[in-house]
């Protein structure tokens, strides 16, 4: 009997044990109330980066929120960026400015690239450390047309703008020899010279080679890994068959008249008039194909000398 008894003892013991356990476990985390001495809440505070959306040519605006929950109050909160995972020790861009009392706010990145690709957190430090919000990544002034699924530039290379009108002058840009790197050469007053040391990429200080023909080879321009491709990385000229995709929607791409140079050392001929965009695409193994823009809304391929400059819009591959 005194042994049964024993045991009972024993298994009370257990019982009550493990329910002051689940006692103490809820009042930890926070469901009994009462003034036990310590907290379940985390030492940080919680940041939330919610949405990013471009605001200009260089700039775009980035929503966070934190929650200011910690054990002590944030002291600072912002956002961080750059081309791969920022943290407070290792970022392109930061702001300090965020809402500590724990609301929404809203930051702005600064210095981007177009076509760039950035990873941004929103952040919050109090006395305890930094605490980071969910990764946002984001590609700074594109556009996307849900009628063909592609993604492109929200502006021409070289452009200083995002377009308004065909006619915005800031939005005009570079005009390339087609299959040439970016290398100066592209700038409409850039000097012109009648002659090409027959390298692909000429090496000749940036200037405007005078020739019809400036080079024989016509696969330089071919997709996201060509030869001289001049588009962020990611991007390419487009083809013949993807810039006849979008006629029927080129309002969407804000194509404008940023005119062309033809070889014989004129800047700009027809700017403010016609536009004219390299694609990708020869026909005759030696006739480049380009998009031609007039009037608002006639449109025409034609086939020129690869020593036209002309207009590059970049399309995401």
């Amino acid at each position: 009997m005194e042994q049964e008894l024993g045991v009972y003892k024993i298994k009370m013991m257990k019982f009550f044990c493990t329910i002051l356990f689940l006692f103490v476990f809820e009042f930890a985390m926070g469901q009994v109330p009462g003034t036990l001495g310590f907290s379940y809440k985390n030492p940080r505070a919680q940041a939330f980066t919610l949405t990013v959306s471009s605001l200009d040519f260089t700039r775009a605006n980035v929503t966070a929120r934190i929650l200011n929950n910690g054990v002590k109050p944030a002291t600072t909160s912002g956002i961080l960026w750059g081309f791969s995972v920022p943290t407070i020790s290792s970022y392109t861009g930061i702001t300090t400015d965020g809402n500590i009392a724990g609301n929404e706010y809203i930051n702005t990145m600064t210095g981007l690239t177009l076509g760039g690709t950035y990873y941004i957190v929103a952040y919050a430090t109090n006395i305890a450390g930094t605490s980071y919000g969910n990764v946002l990544t984001y590609t700074h002034g594109t556009i996307y047309n849900e009628n063909t699924g592609k993604t492109w530039l929200a502006a021409n290379l070289g452009a200083t703008a995002f377009p308004t009108s065909m006619t915005h002058t800031a939005a005009y840009g570079s005009l390339y020899q087609w299959g040439r790197l970016k290398d100066g050469h592209e700038n409409p007053a850039s000097e012109g010279v009648g002659s090409t040391n027959g390298n692909d990429q000429p090496n000749n200080g940036g200037k405007f080679i005078n020739l019809t023909y400036w080079t024989g080879n016509f696969g330089l321009w071919q997709g996201v890994s060509g030869t001289n491709n001049p588009c962020p990385s990611g991007f390419r000229l487009p083809t013949q068959e993807e810039f006849s995709n979008e006629i029927s929607s080129l309002y969407v791409l804000n194509l404008t008249y940023g005119g062309r140079r033809y070889p014989n050392g004129a800047s700009r001929q027809y700017s403010g008039d016609r536009g004219y965009y390299w694609t990708s695409s020869v026909v005759n193994g030696d006739k480049p194909v380009s998009l031609n823009i007039r009037n608002g809304v006639t449109t025409s391929f034609g086939n020129d000398f690869n020593g036209v400059g002309m207009s590059v819009r970049c399309i995401k591959n």
